[in-house]
């Protein structure tokens, strides 16, 4: 499982680059979504 908040730093580490790599970013996305449901299961 993903953590979290290792998503959301590395979500602003690309955006850091004049060229993002969309298609790694949204896959990047889709993972923190992931990893926010599984949190929000487990309760």
């Amino acid at each position: 499982m993903d953590n979290i908040e290792t998503l959301k730093v590395d979500l602003r580490w690309q955006l850091s680059f004049e060229e993002i790599d969309w298609d790694y970013f949204m896959e990047t996305v889709e993972r923190a979504r992931a990893a926010q449901q599984a949190l929000l299961d487990q309760q």
